[in-house]
């Protein structure tokens, strides 16, 4: 981020953006292996009562990247169904 804070985004010209998402427990297809107890043990803390998906990280990257997140600058945004909001 300091290199884009200095030397502007890629393509974006001279502009200095610089934000980050970060997961949480994200549900893929690796988790077939976890016990089903210790899943439900896990969703139920979650304020959402839903894992979150790897779409819902990929979307909010998608959204960064774009010209509509022009405003959005040194962010750091938590894609974790309300867990840091408990």
């Amino acid at each position: 981020m300091a290199h884009m804070a200095a030397h502007g985004t890629p393509g974006q010209g001279s502009s200095s953006r610089g934000a980050s998402g970060h997961g949480s427990v994200a549900h893929t297809p690796h988790d077939q292996l976890h016990a089903l107890v210790a899943m439900q043990v896990l969703l139920a803390d979650q304020p959402t009562k839903r894992f979150v998906k790897p779409e819902d990280i990929a979307a909010l990257v998608l959204h960064l990247c774009g010209p509509n997140s022009s405003s959005i600058t040194g962010a750091t945004l938590s894609i974790d169904g309300g867990w840091t909001a408990r």
